[in-house]
């Protein structure tokens, strides 16, 4: 569809095949390009677009599909599509320094369609996975479009028999540039899911030892 229309202005638009990456995606099995996007000319600069999941994407607990319209997935920024989006051919990747490897694509956190919304960049962590120590300071970095407040960013935190929100260790920003630190005080293994308001951004696994 956003070929079609980008024929109809007279702009140059092309189809990238790649791999994709959502909350329901098994990485195990991610051995074949399992979506395509759309790269378009415009002021002879490109950009990139992903109208299919601008439209929804499935529900990570249900796993079905939700209509719900996401205009963050339309001329993105390069360095946030690459978390969650793999190009076949590397000059759709739209940067040339710092390329992540297909390991670093896999490995990479798992990022929401609101992150398309609230973010410019995800700088760190750069996994989702992560080992951890007791009392360890553990630094989440993003660059926002709009500007937030301290209160606007919590975490839902699941150690697989109970989860709560709680706001974080501490949380510094300066213009759009936001700066998370945590510790976790007990052993154990947890899921840590970002919120900026009540939009899910991202998530993080963390396994804490002694």
């Amino acid at each position: 569809m956003v070929k079609e229309l980008a024929q109809l202005a007279k702009l140059d638009c092309e189809i990238v095949q790649g791999y994709g990456r959502v909350s329901t995606t098994d990485i195990n099995k991610l051995d074949l390009p399992n979506h395509s996007w759309n790269a378009i000319k415009i002021d002879n600069k490109w950009y990139l677009c992903d109208p299919t999941w601008a439209s929804g994407i499935p529900n990570p607990k249900t796993n079905s599909f939700k209509f719900e319209y996401n205009d963050g997935f339309f001329l993105a920024e390069p360095k946030l599509f690459a978390i969650n989006h793999y190009p076949i051919e590397k000059k759709w990747w739209l940067f040339e320094e710092n390329i992540p490897s297909f390991k670093d694509f896999l490995e990479a956190p798992i990022i929401y369609g609101k992150a398309y919304e609230n973010l410019k960049f995800h700088h760190f962590p750069k996994q989702m996975h992560k080992d951890t120590k007791l009392f360890e300071n553990i630094t989440f970095d993003f660059v926002t479009k709009e500007p937030l407040n301290t209160k606007d960013i919590t975490f839902l935190i699941d150690n697989g028999s109970d989860s709560k929100h709680i706001e974080p260790n501490s949380v510094t920003i300066e213009d759009y540039h936001v700066k998370i630190e945590h510790q976790f005080l007990k052993k154990g293994f947890y899921d840590l899911h970002v919120y900026f308001k009540n939009d899910l951004i991202s998530t993080y696994t963390f396994k804490v030892k002694r």
